[in-house]
């Protein structure tokens, strides 16, 4: 029923790992994977309202803080990829490095009652990258590139030959399958930042790497112009915890641990006890998510082509 409950797939995953068809959840599910960092210092209670509307996250840490924090009504599920692998036929790796550079984000401008997001794009230093690639990573490469940011990140890719991929855009129902596909194939990856791919390449048993201009004891020097302050704070932990990841040596069960528990591996849902937590087996909550994205979607507006 929120906005971002249509976002990257999600719930087109959930509903057919339930066997039924999409339908509005009765509730906000969180849409991306968080390191430890970003969960301690994140605060749900400053900008939810409603105890009464659930709010679904990942790991069973975040769900645990906010019951300490007197914030009511967080049920940790686990992460819609990991429902979307028990789903997925198996597919052979074939040697290869599938890249991610930072995607860009949105900002929210409000006009009354009417709030309208905007397309943002990122300061980024593409060939600075793409040398860090070639320089400590084998090829064939793939670079991953959102729909929205296609025609502008493509041309950078194309002339070196790399082979360029879309999994869409973030209201495209197979975006997740797509990227689910793309990572199973490769067996390396390499990111700049800690998005919710990188989580989902630790999962899949891929050798994973973070690529940074420099790095010292106190400062990362990032590809992205602008590094956000949870990204900063999350580089420094992983600096002093797992090292081995900015060389590409995390061992590859020690990456898929940590993986499982920020994606809530151990918080997974059966289809009956899913289908009950996000109210698709009650009219009453089906008509009141029904009625409620309604609302939101008067509310909110997307403007893509900015």
């Amino acid at each position: 029923m929120f906005i971002d409950n249509d976002w990257w797939g999600h719930k087109h995953v959930l509903a057919k790992y339930c066997g039924i068809r999409p339908k509005p959840i009765f509730g906000s599910m969180q849409h991306g994977v968080y390191t430890l960092v970003e969960e301690k210092n994140w605060n749900l209670g400053i900008k939810r309202r409603f105890n009464l509307i659930p709010y679904f996250c990942n790991s069973d840490f975040f769900s645990k803080k906010c019951k300490k924090q007197g914030i009511n009504n967080v049920m940790a599920i686990g992460s819609p990829f990991l429902y979307l692998d028990k789903i997925s036929p198996s597919i052979n790796k074939k040697k290869g490095t599938i890249v991610f550079p930072a995607h860009s984000g949105f900002i929210q401008t409000r006009k009354g009652f009417i709030r309208t997001f905007r397309k943002k794009k990122r300061l980024f230093d593409h060939e600075g990258f793409i040398k860090n690639v070639e320089k400590y990573n084998n090829p064939p490469y793939t670079v991953s590139i959102v729909k929205d940011d296609y025609w502008y990140m493509s041309q950078f890719y194309k002339r070196k030959n790399w082979k360029i991929f879309s999994a869409g855009e973030r209201y495209d129902d197979f975006f997740l399958k797509n990227v689910h596909k793309l990572i199973s194939q490769n067996t390396h990856a390499v990111f700049c930042e800690f998005t919710s791919a990188l989580w989902y390449s630790m999962y899949l048993g891929l050798r994973v790497r973070l690529a940074v201009k420099s790095y010292t004891s106190k400062s990362i020097v990032p590809y992205a112009v602008k590094l956000y302050t949870a990204d900063k704070r999350s580089f420094m932990s992983f600096k002093k915890k797992y090292p081995l990841i900015f060389l590409g040596k995390l061992p590859i069960q020690l990456a898929k641990n940590i993986a499982k528990e920020r994606m809530g591996y151990d918080c997974l849902k059966n289809k009956k006890e899913l289908k009950k937590i996000l109210g698709w087996d009650s009219n009453i909550k089906l008509f009141a998510a029904f009625i409620l994205k309604k609302l939101y979607n008067l509310k909110y507006r997307f403007k893509k082509n900015v």
